[in-house]
């Protein structure tokens, strides 16, 4: 009794070892089709099967069939309807753990007819969604293993698992391909849409530039002398007009900046001569508004490194802004100095302010200042040029009325004072 019970251990340790064998063969791979088909070839093969069928059956197309004997090479495929012996057989697999017949089961034998088989065992795969695959063991009755009923729902708990972790895995795959597919997509928008601001910023910079010389000759009497009135005119539509160029100028930038086609220049930049330019390059703006523009440079030489075209555009963009803030008789400072290694080129006005609420996304885009803030964009790209250059930008109130703006930036100790 002592060998029996000894050989009986043995022969279940063995079959342990087969079982765990076969289930690792099937997770060797994450495709689907493959699973399936490793699942019914060791299926076949670990219970002593002739033969075996695997069968995903949804209701509006014919059922997948894959199909395997003991000597076969390979797994085959077919979509074709089943029999009706064969369907019954597949639903009943579904709703209960595993199926049973052989020749002793009066209502089995039509079933085993119809598969060509004397003994045969069904079991669902279930992967927890539809349609759930129907395993479906052939042979004749003293052929399968002697515990092929105990093992097969083991077997199929194992099959299910690896299923479902390659169809976990095959999901991801189809998330990513649909990631990559919208990400095309948003970058062929962004290409058109860049591609259309270039176009009509290169279409509207000709007659913006030609309107803007033929008016400063006229108001140099290039055209013979003017009444004062028409000057006045004149001189609001230059304001207006320069407008329009900075806007076009921002537009510009934010298409580069959000096409990612960022400029690379780095050279030294004088940020004491850049408040200078600045505060002349707008003085008819101010002049024309009635606003007291001025500029204070520091003493000492003040100097960065970048594109200095890109900051000329962010000091313009903050003062611009000041310069639409103050009112008539108001007043408009741009001031360079230096603090804790930084250059701070700071622009100030005494104009309406920025309410508490409208802080919190001052800087980001379309995100207008208040009454007459325009467009939203010129704060956000003074942002983002700061950012490129390894600076920032912040806000604060004035003590009295007003804002004060504060372009941070990396000071270049490197040239000589």
């Amino acid at each position: 009794m002592a060998f029996r019970w000894l050989g009986a251990k043995t022969q279940g340790v063995e079959r342990e070892r087969e079982l765990r064998d076969a289930v690792d063969r099937m997770r060797e791979t994450l495709n689907v089709e493959l699973v399936l088909r490793s699942a019914l070839r060791e299926a076949v093969t670990l219970l002593h099967a002739s033969r075996g069928m695997l069968i995903l059956r949804t209701p509006l197309e014919a059922p997948r069939l894959f199909t395997y004997a003991a000597r076969d090479k390979d797994v085959g495929y077919t979509r074709k309807a089943l029999g009706s012996e064969v369907a019954s057989l597949v639903e009943r697999a579904k709703a209960v753990d595993i199926v049973e017949l052989d020749v002793r089961d009066a209502l089995g034998r039509m079933t085993l007819e119809a598969l060509g088989a004397q003994r045969v065992f069904a079991v669902a795969l279930r992967i927890g969604e539809s349609p759930d695959p129907v395993l479906i063991l052939c042979g004749q009755s003293a052929q399968f293993a002697p515990d092929a009923a105990g093992i097969l729902p083991r077997f199929a708990e194992q099959a299910a698992t690896a299923l479902r972790q390659a169809r976990v895995f095959e999901q991801l795959g189809e998330q990513h391909d649909e990631i990559v597919r919208q990400r095309d997509e948003i970058a062929r928008r962004g290409d058109v849409i860049r591609d259309i601001v270039y176009a009509l910023a290169h279409d509207l910079r000709t007659p913006l530039a030609a309107a803007d010389a033929t008016m400063k000759q006229a108001l140099a009497g290039a055209y013979g002398q003017l009444p004062e009135r028409y000057e006045e005119v004149l001189r609001t539509a230059l304001a207006s007009n320069d407008d329009e160029r900075r806007l076009l100028e921002t537009l510009l930038l934010v298409a580069r900046y959000e096409s990612g086609e960022l400029s690379t220049a780095s050279e030294p930049v004088d940020c004491n001569a850049l408040a200078l330019r600045v505060a002349h390059e707008l003085r008819p703006v101010a002049d024309a508004r009635g606003v007291n523009l001025s500029a204070h440079a520091a003493q000492e030489p003040l100097h960065t490194r970048g594109d200095s075209s890109e900051l000329r555009r962010a000091v313009v963009n903050l003062a611009a802004n000041a310069l639409a803030a103050a009112p008539p008789g108001g007043n408009v400072l741009i001031e360079s100095s230096s603090r804790n290694g930084h250059v701070l080129l700071t622009v100030e006005d005494d104009g309406y302010g920025i309410s508490p609420e409208q802080r919190t996304t001052l800087f980001e885009r379309f995100a207008a200042r208040g009454p007459g803030g325009g467009t939203g964009l010129g704060l956000y790209i003074v942002r983002r040029i700061a950012e490129k250059h390894g600076g920032s930008v912040s806000y604060a109130p004035r003590a009295s009325k007003g804002s004060t703006f504060t372009l941070t930036l990396q000071r270049d100790e490197t040239l000589p004072s």
